[in-house]
């Protein structure tokens, strides 16, 4: 069974990316998008590959990350 695809949003300071997150809450549900802005610590980021091979795990990450997050 294929994977469904999966969105990896770096949002660029004052660039529309407040609009673009409102959108993709809409389309793929709150609760399936990630959102990574001013964290104290890379957990999330870390973890993600195990989060995406779970059932009904996120299907986005919106966020202010590095470059090969």
């Amino acid at each position: 069974m294929a994977h469904p695809l999966f969105l990896l949003f770096m949002h660029i300071p004052k660039c529309a990316g407040t609009t673009f997150r409102s959108i993709v809450d809409c389309q793929y549900g709150p609760s399936a998008v990630l959102t990574y802005y001013n964290q104290a610590s890379r957990q999330l980021l870390d973890n993600l590959p195990y989060m995406l091979v779970r059932e009904g795990g996120p299907r986005a990450l919106i966020g202010h990350f590095l470059f090969g997050a």
